[in-house]
This record gives C-alpha cells, sequence and structure tokens, in this order.
C-alpha cells in the first residue's frame, strides 16, 4: 500500500481497541474488552476480581460510532491522501482504571489484587477454555502489553475539520455495560440456541 501511495489517493486509517457505540452501547459480537465486561457482570456482586499483572498498561479504546465518522472525515479529505492516521483516544487510562471503571459500571466491588501475568497466561492454556471464550488469550495480551501511539495527524486533520475529540471511556461506558447485562437478561430468558456461527460467550 505504501508503495502504492505516490499513484493512487491512499489514506490509512488505524483505530485503537474497537468497543460499541458510545451512545447505546451496541456492538456486534462479544471479543476483545467486552470478555472483561462479561466477566465483571456475571460474578457475584460481593465478589472482587483481581487484575491480571499489575494494571498499570494503557488500554487504547475507541467508540465504533466515533471511529466511523473521523474516519469518513479523514478518507473524504484530500490533505489525508498518503499519509496514515491513528484514531485514539487522547486520554487513555490504565487497566486499572478500566476495571474501575466497569466494575462500578455494573454494580461491583472494584479489582483486588492482582495475578502475575505469566501464572494467568498459564491459566488461560487450559484445555478447552477456548470453546467457552473467543481468544481469552488475545485479551490478556491487550490488558498486559504497554503501547503508545502517535496520533499527531489525527489530531491535527480532525482539529481542523470540526470533528470532536475521541469521548473518554468514563462517558460511555455504563452504555457499554448496560447493553452487556441486557444481552446476558435476553439470553437467560429465552433459553434458545445462538444461531449457527454466532459468537456468545455467556451462551
Amino acid at each position: 500500500m505504501r508503495g502504492a501511495m505516490t499513484v493512487l489517493p491512499i489514506t490509512v486509517v488505524r483505530p485503537a481497541t474497537i468497543v460499541g457505540d458510545s451512545r447505546t452501547g451496541e456492538v456486534d459480537r462479544f471479543d476483545g474488552p467486552y470478555l472483561l465486561i462479561v466477566l465483571v457482570v456475571t460474578s457475584p456482586p460481593d465478589m472482587a476480581l483481581p487484575l491480571p499483572g499489575r494494571g498499570d498498561a494503557t488500554l487504547h479504546l475507541v467508540p465504533i460510532d466515533w471511529v466511523a465518522q473521523a474516519a469518513v472525515a479523514i478518507g473524504r479529505d484530500r490533505r489525508a491522501r498518503g499519509r496514515t492516521f491513528h484514531l485514539v483516544d487522547p486520554r487513555p487510562i490504565t487497566t486499572r482504571r478500566v476495571f474501575e471503571i466497569v466494575a462500578k459500571a455494573g454494580g461491583r466491588p472494584g479489582p483486588r489484587g492482582s495475578i502475575p501475568a505469566n501464572l494467568a497466561k498459564a491459566v488461560l492454556r487450559a484445555p478447552g477454555l477456548e470453546r467457552i471464550t473467543k481468544s481469552p488469550r488475545a485479551l490478556l495480551e491487550t490488558l498486559t502489553t504497554p503501547v503508545t501511539y502517535d496520533a499527531t495527524n489525527a489530531n491535527e486533520l480532525l482539529a481542523s475539520l470540526g470533528v470532536a475529540a475521541c469521548p473518554p471511556f468514563e462517558a460511555y461506558a455504563d452504555k457499554l455495560v448496560d447493553y452487556v447485562k441486557g444481552h446476558i437478561r435476553r439470553r437467560r430468558e429465552s433459553k434458545a440456541p445462538p444461531p449457527p456461527g454466532a459468537e456468545d460467550p455467556v451462551a
């Protein structure tokens, strides 16, 4: 793609970890950070979950509605041609803070203690676990691996186009949790099997 940028109007847009709609919480599948939300809201109300690792790694989350708005705006601007844009929250928070926000939104106590990352990875290698939840080890890598993004290009162009910055996770986390809780409640009430090929970690 980079080789073709000299002859074709190519723009590269790279969003961070995408979650559901910031206004409704709606999402098309439960994977990535949603496994954390499912774990929290299905745990006993008085149970405090431990953190995988120290919880100080930054978790970059972006809601799908903002990503769509930003990507369309960038793609329509001639100044974007031949450039790469990282779509990220300009104020990312730590894994510990994400746990705390999700736990509060789900009516659960905040995280307590921690499990060494290597031990958590070993537990997630247990035979059969992959059949219960989609790629749990991939989520653990996301939660424990420090990552930084250079969002200079996106910040500058989006500001000139009048596109607001990515909303902070605290502003819409309750919408994500409510959507997951509603999905779990409906699944339990219906007791119906999921459609063929559907991914449902709480079924």
